[in-house]
């Protein structure tokens, strides 16, 4: 078809139709965020309670159910008691630094560490409770923090991340 001779009914075909400027840069996203987002989520979602069911259940077994019920109920509480002393404190930093004319950057990524850390320790399971009790230390939740900034300025400055203003 191609090939056609003109004047045979049969329209020609062009040899080649590009389907886009090959000088220009490839548009193919990259996809790898969002693949890694979603192993993420899975393992949330799926594998986290199944393993914290089976770390009660071995909890239970070596011990008896009394233990673990008390265990549960015991870090629920005292993380409760120690996000609120840590949130306080937060509190009372930004409030110093704004009385300062400073923006509150250090208590303001203690406070979003402190959020996630609440549910962590009010969600029953003993893996949810290191991660919660993680973000309670310090050093710890300012590790976590670093990594996640860096993270989000190298997806601000890749155009993965839109700052709306």
């Amino acid at each position: 078809l191609s090939h056609a001779q003109p004047g045979c009914g049969v329209p020609s075909l062009p040899r080649r139709v590009p389907l886009r400027n090959p000088d220009a840069p490839s548009r193919i996203p990259d996809r790898s965020h969002e693949v890694f987002m979603f192993w993420l989520l899975l393992g949330i979602l799926l594998v986290l309670p199944i393993v914290e069911i089976a770390l009660i259940v071995e909890v239970g077994q070596a011990t008896n159910w009394l233990v673990v019920i008390g265990l549960t109920i015991g870090t629920a509480v005292l993380g409760a008691a120690l996000i609120r002393r840590q949130g306080a404190a937060a509190l009372r930093e930004v409030q110093g630094a704004r009385a300062a004319g400073e923006v509150p950057v250090a208590a303001a990524v203690d406070g979003a560490a402190l959020l996630l850390a609440a549910p962590l320790m009010m969600t029953p399971g003993f893996v949810t409770d290191a991660f919660g009790f993680a973000l309670l230390v310090p050093p710890i939740r300012h590790a976590v923090a670093r990594v996640l900034l860096r993270r989000l300025k190298r997806g601000i400055a890749e155009g993965r991340v839109t700052v709306i203003r």
